[in-house]
């Protein structure tokens, strides 16, 4: 070890344990004043940090009240609503009315709106929350108390708009509605003037206009009113405003009144077919006591229940139907008829048949006895069978005349010729014809004043076929008449003019 290295060893050897100590000491000092100085820095920092929020505290509350100012004065209503449930946060004074009074702070949005009307606002929200999208109601109806306690109906369109947080998430609603109720009162006035105009210009078909809501009529044609005023005795002048259940055709009361309800509620049209109608006979003559009609209830919606499938008018249309209903009637009377008679036209178109054939077997087996044999007396026997012969071939041809009749009245081809005939000529030619065939009977003809001509406006063959029918009417239904009389007379008529008169008697 040098001189010098022992010389150091030994100073440092007798060093003071008070020398360490401020050596250490002096060396914390500096580390605590760099530390004091940063928290200097921090310091100040912060400082400048809270003048900040502080500054912005202060611009949050200016805009919260410039927002609250803004709402309060805004010419709509506004509703806030937080979170996922939708609970009200706060709304405007305006949209406060919609509430009535009741406190719905922080309740969710499906308690504070629990009418059905408002069910599509509730599900619209929804909606918006979930799909953070913006969403707009049709016309909602709500009925909210005056300053007197009466309920006013009032319509509403609301808009639905999602909030955000700061990191963009959803957050809430702003609910918006906007008071349309003058405008959809102008839309559904607009819409009833066009009812009523064309209800007005229905001359020719019974048509009302009821409220659905009060049931009373607003407007009517004259047809409808004319058929009102016949059936219920009210004076014409007094049925627009009376309700649906003094004036409806339709017996008993409760049950028009259950269809008219079934017409607002479902939105749907009903028809009622051959709906009978008893009249007065004060009011009508006796044959015509009875109307029928068909009528159709047809729900009319406005713009603003249109979408709540509501009627807002009912249109009642009645178109009469009695004429069709007696022509059904008569139709189904001739065709009853018709049947009737083709029935029997086959029974009585066999009948002729039979003897027919038998007196034709007979004529046959004479004949060939006469040749072979010929016994005296057969001619007349002979031409008695003829007779037999002729006058049931002359009923036969004469239904077979009667049913062609009867199918050209049924295809419109029946037609009359008509000319001037001597009707005397006509009655004895028919006359002649059953005498030669009827020898079971004795057959006087007589005209009156026979001197002057009958002639008559005619078809000769009809007038034929008339006298004909009368004539066999007489040998057939009084087969115990052994007299039958015809006579042919002249008149003086109800008009002025002679008219011709045949009397057909028989004494059975």
């Amino acid at each position: 070890m040098s001189t010098e290295q022992t010389e150091q060893h030994d100073q440092n050897d007798h060093q003071s344990p008070g020398d360490l100590v401020v050596v250490g000491a002096s060396a914390g000092g500096e580390e605590l004043q760099a530390t004091d100085e940063e928290l200097e820095t921090t310091n100040e920092e912060l400082q400048a940090r809270t003048q900040e929020l502080q500054e912005l505290d202060r611009t949050l509350a200016n805009e919260r009240w410039r927002l609250a100012e803004l709402v309060d004065l805004a010419p709509f209503y506004i509703l806030v609503l937080r979170g996922r449930g939708l609970l009200v946060e706060a709304f405007n004074p305006k949209y406060a009315r919609l509430f009535a009074g009741r406190d719905v702070a922080g309740h969710p949005l499906e308690d504070v709106f629990q009418e059905e009307p408002m069910a599509p606002l509730v599900n619209l929200a929804r909606d918006a929350y979930r799909q953070n999208k913006s969403h707009t109601t049709g016309p909602i109806p709500m009925l909210l108390p005056d300053a007197g306690g009466r309920q006013w109906e009032m319509y509403f369109v609301y808009t639905v708009v999602p909030t955000h947080d700061s990191s963009g998430r959803v957050d809430g609603l702003v609910v918006y509605a906007n008071d349309v109720t003058e405008q959809i009162a102008r839309e559904a006035e607009e819409r009833r003037e066009q009812l009523k105009l064309m209800i007005e210009h229905a001359d020719q078909v019974a048509l009302g206009l009821y409220d659905a809501e009060t049931t009373e009529l607003l407007q009517a044609s004259r047809r409808y009113l004319e058929v009102l005023e016949r059936v219920h005795g009210y004076p014409r002048d007094s049925i627009i405003g009376r309700k649906w259940e003094e004036l409806s055709f339709i017996q008993p009361r409760e049950e028009a009144v259950k269809l008219f309800n079934s017409v607002i509620h479902s939105a749907g049209p009903k028809h009622l077919s051959e709906v009978h109608l008893g009249l007065p006979v004060s009011v009508v003559p006796w044959d015509e006591q009875e109307m029928v009609w068909d009528i159709s209830l047809v729900p009319v919606t406005s713009p603003a229940t249109e979408r709540l499938k509501a009627a807002r008018f009912v249109v009642v249309s009645a178109i009469e139907m009695t004429e069709q209903v007696r022509a059904r009637a008569e139709l189904e009377r001739l065709d009853h008829t018709k049947g009737v008679f083709l029935s029997l036209a086959s029974h009585e178109l066999r009948a002729p048949l039979v003897p027919l054939m038998g007196y034709a077997d007979m004529l046959a087996d004479l004949v060939a006895r006469q040749e072979t044999e010929n016994a005296p007396g057969w001619d007349k026997r002979i031409g008695e069978y003829v007779g037999r012969f002729r006058k049931q071939l002359n009923q036969l041809n004469a239904m077979i005349d009667d049913l062609l009749d009867v199918a050209r009245l049924e295809t419109g081809r029946f037609t009359v010729q008509k000319q001037q005939v001597d009707l005397e000529r006509i009655v004895q030619q028919v006359v002649e014809e059953a005498v030669a065939s009827n020898h079971d009977h004795t057959i006087n003809y007589e005209v009156g004043e026979a001197d002057k001509p009958l002639l008559v406006l005619g078809d000769e063959v009809r007038l034929q076929q008339v006298v004909s029918n009368l004539l066999q009417n007489a040998l057939v239904h009084a087969p115990d008449s052994k007299q039958i009389d015809v006579r042919l007379r002249r008149q003086p008529g109800a008009t002025g003019k002679d008219e011709a008169v045949i009397d057909v008697q028989d004494s059975g």
